[in-house]
């Protein structure tokens, strides 16, 4: 918990989940620098052994899609500044 506890915290100081605070986070988990998967075969498997989800494989891929992570929370939080700002102006009025 102490990882997720002090991702929360620097993402209510920043305002921001970046690639970087996703690497610290994983860094605390498993107690190690390893950063994102470089190697591939990683495929969650069922009970029976059946690949239920295959994630991106390829290092390059996977590190496009955490930067895609970040900059969309980054959209979505300006989005949700407009819609509290014009909420506000609503009501007020």
């Amino acid at each position: 918990m102490h990882a997720l506890g002090a991702g929360d915290r620097q993402m209510r100081q920043s305002g921001l989940l970046t690639v970087t605070h996703m690497i610290a986070i994983q860094a605390t988990l498993e107690q190690n620098n390893a950063g994102f998967r470089k190697l591939p075969g990683t495929t969650p498997k069922d009970g029976a052994g059946q690949v239920v989800y295959t994630p991106p494989q390829l290092p390059d891929e996977i590190v496009s899609l955490m930067r895609d992570l970040e900059h969309g929370r980054q959209r979505l939080r300006s989005h949700l500044g407009i819609v509290r700002d014009l909420r506000q102006k609503l009501f007020r009025e």
